[in-house]
């Protein structure tokens, strides 16, 4: 098994050249689709494993990146029994973006299916922009105008073979944002709840959504309210108890909000909010957590910080 160290100096190396960066983002293309295929295209993957490192927003903060896949031996730990699952948000606000995909698409290398990338709201879809949006300009200015303008086209093509749900049957469901909350309210089964390929509001709650306490609610009946974000919309506890379960899961875990301490628990503690990015909102740690089918019922024993 490569070492981590080493598989980081292989990032550095392809994102100092933007050729090479190139290569990796046409790999993670190939990878993917072959993935995509095997779903027949749906944005759902069932996850087969006994335990999962999940590690929230990234945000081109490479170095706390690496920390926490160290801190929660991530690689070792999908080497035998398990598997990776990164929550979206990749790119924009950070230092190294180009160098954080460079990692992943080595990290997918070595891992193959046992690490799972969704999408986050910065992967954005082009009908639902995000801002702000730096990772094409930060492209520009690395490699020039004409191969930056290429590299993004490819980074658009990267992020629409990325799936929006990732479930562990009996366990969690993991999303960047929340769960399709209109979806959730209407459906009577699975099949309805997620039959959300060509939902964009279902995508858009998704992406953006997040949990708010009841009270916060402008009418807590309902159990949801659009965002104040401008896209998705916040939900209650009765959206996270209807969901959990038509999902047979005991928990969600997501990412989409800065956190102080790189996580927080809504809901009574069936939500949970990893963040992974340092310092850029004020958060005095970044999180990720270490998921089996034995901690979930103390989860923040799990959880892991630097």
């Amino acid at each position: 098994m490569l070492r981590l160290s080493t598989l980081v100096e292989k990032a550095f190396d392809n994102a100092s050249d933007g050729y090479r960066f190139k290569q990796c983002l046409k790999e993670l293309i190939s990878i993917l689709e072959f993935e995509d295929r095997r779903r027949s295209g749906r944005k759902i993957v069932e996850l087969r494993a006994k335990r999962f490192v999940v590690l929230g927003d990234v945000h081109g903060d490479l170095d706390t990146m690496v920390k926490l896949l160290e801190r929660t031996h991530a690689i070792s730990i999908a080497a035998s029994d398990g598997c990776v699952v990164m929550l979206g948000d990749y790119v924009d606000r950070g230092p190294r973006q180009p160098e954080v995909l460079a990692l992943i698409c080595e990290l997918k290398r070595l891992l193959g299916e046992r690490l799972v990338l969704l999408r986050g709201n910065h992967e954005c879809p082009p009908w639902l922009p995000v801002y702000p949006h730096d990772y094409p300009y930060v492209l520009r200015y690395r490699y020039g105008h004409a191969l930056g303008e290429e590299l993004y086209e490819l980074s658009r093509q990267f992020f629409e073979l990325l799936p929006l749900v990732a479930i562990a049957k009996g366990m969690f469901v993991a999303v960047h944002g929340g769960p399709p909350v209109k979806r959730v309210v209407e459906a009577k089964n699975v099949s309805e709840l997620l039959d959300i390929e060509n939902d964009y509001e279902a995508i858009e709650d998704i992406l953006w959504s997040d949990p708010v306490d009841d009270n916060e609610l402008p009418n807590p009946s309902l159990g949801f309210a659009l965002s104040y974000r401008g896209a998705g919309k916040v939900w209650g506890s009765t959206i996270t108890t209807k969901f959990l379960s038509l999902m047979n899961a005991k928990m969600i875990v997501r990412g989409h909000e800065p956190c102080y301490l790189g996580y927080k628990l809504d809901h009574g503690g069936r939500v949970l909010t990893v963040f992974s990015m340092k310092g850029y909102y004020g958060n005095a740690a970044a999180g990720a957590v270490v998921i089996d089918d034995k901690c979930l019922e103390s989860i923040e024993r799990c959880i892991v910080t630097t």
